[in-house]
């Protein structure tokens, strides 16, 4: 469903292979390989060899990001993110291409099924389903309208 939506994705056998999946989708946008990642502890354990990275908070200079999703919605292809010190919003919205990388196991076949998921009450959840998009002017779709203009979520199969 994801790519129904516009978004793309990739899958990956573990999250040391995520590196080198960000750094081929970014080279195949013709995007300089430089992100700023969220500072997860599952994402800043990895080595971004090949990357140039930064871990920090997302401003509107950046081009591109890299976040750890939440979990996802089979269904409808939806991301839900889920704020925290250790995944900012910013990254969702400001940059340009965001890359959201999500384990299988944390995929689920419906919405129903994402609230045991949650379990304390997050400040903020946002549930993204690809990237932005408004067709306001005429009618004609533009993407990265009101935040990413690609969203690719790298899929890894493992939790190891």
């Amino acid at each position: 469903m994801h790519t129904r939506v516009q978004g793309t994705f990739e899958g990956v056998d573990s999250l040391q292979d995520v590196p080198l999946a960000a750094h081929r989708y970014l080279v195949g946008q013709s995007v300089s390989p430089e992100v700023v990642i969220s500072p997860s502890p599952e994402l800043t354990s990895i080595n971004w060899k090949g990357l140039k990275v930064e871990f920090r908070v997302a401003n509107r200079k950046d081009r591109s990001s890299v976040t750890m999703a939440f979990a996802g919605i089979a269904e409808t292809g939806t991301l839900v993110m889920v704020s925290s010190k250790q995944s900012p919003i910013n990254h969702h919205f400001l940059p340009e291409f965001n890359i959201a990388v999500l384990k299988q196991s944390k995929l689920v076949d419906c919405m129903e099924n994402l609230w045991p998921l949650i379990g304390e009450h997050p400040r903020t959840i946002n549930l993204i389903t690809g990237p932005s998009k408004t067709a306001d002017i005429e009618q004609t779709i533009v993407y990265g309208a009101h935040g990413p203009r690609a969203l690719h979520v790298i899929l890894v199969r493992s939790t190891c």
